[in-house]
């Protein structure tokens, strides 16, 4: 009987502390293991969403431009600074891109910024109809003029831009903290006057505001459906023409 009491304790008998602190040990051991590799995965995931959400940003900006240029008539001038273009010549190559539409505005699409803009109707800048905010650098912005019969349009009331419309094509969150830029350049040899049927457009999306901390990039061709020459004339101007 005290033999068989004694087998039951046996095997009744847990694990020692020296046991378990091993096993502890052990488990420790493997779950830091599991969650370097864990972590590692996670990092190159969120660097493979960044770049898709990259990809999709730079993707959908150039089909906004494509849209807009396609309905380019008359002229297209390249201004090498989107938010500096009053009484300025054009250029071989510029990130503010500007030409005439189907409708007969001008339009100007820039990645600039600009200052906060006086909208008005018609060609008397007493009837305002309101204001587009100020925009940062970064962001696709399409504005419209009024044309006048010489080919100029005003620009600024000598104070601050006005224009006739401002569209943003997209709100800040499109952008994922990142900052949006396309560089246009006519084809060699193209001639002011001379005729154009397309443009080449660089589009970059940057970390920074400065556009030095490149993350992604692209070139598209802008083919145009109408036919348009090339333009180096002077267009924006400061003063309001008193021709109608």
């Amino acid at each position: 009987m005290r033999k068989k009491k004694h087998r039951i304790l046996r095997e009744r008998a847990g694990t020692t502390l020296v046991e378990t602190l091993v096993s502890l040990l052990l488990m420790s051991i493997l779950i830091g293991m599991a969650a370097r590799v864990l972590s590692g995965a996670y990092r190159v995931y969120l660097r493979l969403q960044k770049t898709q959400y990259a990809e999709s940003i730079l993707d959908t900006a150039m089909t906004e431009v494509r849209d807009l240029a396609n309905d380019a008539c008359g002229y297209v001038k390249l201004y090498p600074d989107g938010a500096q273009i009053a009484d300025q010549v054009g250029n071989e190559i510029g990130t503010a891109m500007e030409f005439l539409d189907s409708n007969g505005y001008v339009v100007l699409i820039s990645t600039d910024g600009c200052e906060e803009t006086t909208l008005y109707r018609g060609n008397d800048l007493e009837n305002v109809i309101g204001t587009q905010e100020a925009l940062p650098k970064g962001r696709l912005l399409a504005r419209y003029y009024n044309r006048k019969n010489d080919g100029t349009y005003l620009y600024t009331d000598g104070t601050k831009p006005v224009a006739r419309a401002a569209a943003e094509a997209y709100g800040e969150g499109f952008y994922m903290g990142y900052y949006l830029k396309v560089t246009y350049r006519v084809p060699d040899e193209t001639a002011d006057g001379g005729a154009l049927s397309s443009l080449v457009a660089d589009v970059a999306l940057y970390q920074d505001e400065n556009c030095t901390e490149l993350v992604i990039s692209d070139t598209e061709i802008l083919d145009f459906r109408y036919k348009i020459k090339y333009s180096e004339g002077v267009t924006a101007t400061t003063v309001m023409n008193n021709t109608p």
